[in-house]
């Protein structure tokens, strides 16, 4: 009898397969938790732009209206991708933001995901500045105002949050 080493290449075929199903079944998934991530940017920023708007009232006896965010405070975050990052978007947010004069609509932050395909939808589509954006208003922290959004926030739709 001879001593066989080794295995056959059915036997790599049913390992192959396996290891394929299973990289079919973890990829969306992972996919969808990286793009949650992504997501999550906005909400600590409103909540900081909520707070800075506060004091700003209480100092001066009324929102601050200048989009820019200069007079509360505010200052745009940087994330942390670099040079080797497939964008190449190195300190640049995920997210434009922009301070809301309250006397429209009790809106005080906007935040737009920044057009360049990195954040998708639950169908992934990408999230566009030009209509999809969450924000934060006087009387509910975290609202979002469009369903794409939505989809990869968690949040609800708020018809008085409306950006203008």
């Amino acid at each position: 009898m001879r001593n066989r080493n080794g295995f056959t290449l059915v036997e790599l075929m049913v390992v192959v397969i396996i290891i394929g199903l299973l990289a079919m079944l973890a990829i969306p998934r992972f996919l969808g938790t990286v793009n949650k991530s992504k997501v999550a940017e906005f909400k600590p920023v409103l909540k900081q732009i909520i707070s800075l708007q506060m004091l700003f009232r209480e100092e001066h006896k009324g929102f601050s209206s200048d989009a820019t965010g200069y007079a509360i405070g505010f200052s745009h975050p940087e994330n942390v991708e670099g040079t080797n990052s497939p964008n190449n978007r190195k300190g640049a947010s995920r997210f434009e933001y922009q301070i809301q004069d309250a006397s429209l609509g009790g809106v005080l932050g906007v935040a737009r995901p920044v057009n360049d395909n990195v954040i998708k939808d639950a169908y992934g589509k990408p999230l566009l500045s030009t209509k999809d954006f969450g924000c934060a208003d006087t009387a509910n922290i975290y609202t979002a105002s469009s369903a794409a959004f939505v989809s990869v926030s968690n949040l609800s739709i708020n018809p008085n949050c409306k950006y203008k």
